[in-house]
């Protein structure tokens, strides 16, 4: 049963990483050193997201397969939708925060003038998509808890991959 659960989970790390190199490729290549400068330093916002929605999701997700065990349907339900008004509220508050705050930000994570106009384009972005990056994070954690986990790695593998078409087509458009 261990296998069962962490190697799908160890997978969804692998591509996750896979995503973040195929990602710095692209800008790197397609739109210089200072593009990918901007991107890097950005990075820490994608962290913090997932942190918040781990905080969330994770204890969550404990509830849930205590409850699960226990056949408490209601209480399992419950501790579902108790951890998603939780995310939705944190990243949502993250999300704003960022928004207000993206220049001292910038300079804590310690941008570059040079990297500045590429790094505040991408970092509005990364903020804004808060909930979006919250929401998946707990849906996966609750879908391995339900037993499914071949399934949570299959959604971060088609949002990675998704997200990397994207990119090659964003990139590639921007370097024209």
């Amino acid at each position: 049963m261990i296998l069962r659960f962490s190697i799908p989970a160890t997978i969804s790390l692998l591509i996750t990483a896979v995503y973040n190199i195929v990602d710095r490729m692209l800008v790197g290549n397609y739109n210089g050193t200072s593009a990918l400068a901007g991107l890097s330093v950005c990075f820490p916002l994608s962290y913090m997201m997932m942190a918040f929605a781990l905080m969330c999701s994770a204890g969550g997700s404990t509830f849930f397969s205590l409850f699960s065990g226990k056949k408490e349907y209601d209480k399992m339900n419950r501790s579902f939708g108790n951890a998603m008004v939780l995310v939705c509220i944190f990243e949502i508050l993250l999300s704003a925060a960022l928004l207000m705050f993206s220049n001292p930000v910038l300079k804590i994570f310690g941008v570059t003038k040079t990297a500045y106009p590429y790094a505040i384009s991408y970092y509005r972005i990364v903020a804004l998509s808060c909930l979006f990056q919250g929401l998946s994070q707990l849906f996966c954690d609750f879908v391995r808890v339900s037993g499914k986990p071949v399934l949570g790695m299959c959604v971060t593998g088609i949002g990675a991959v998704t997200n990397i078409i994207l990119k090659a087509f964003v990139t590639g458009s921007a370097a024209d």
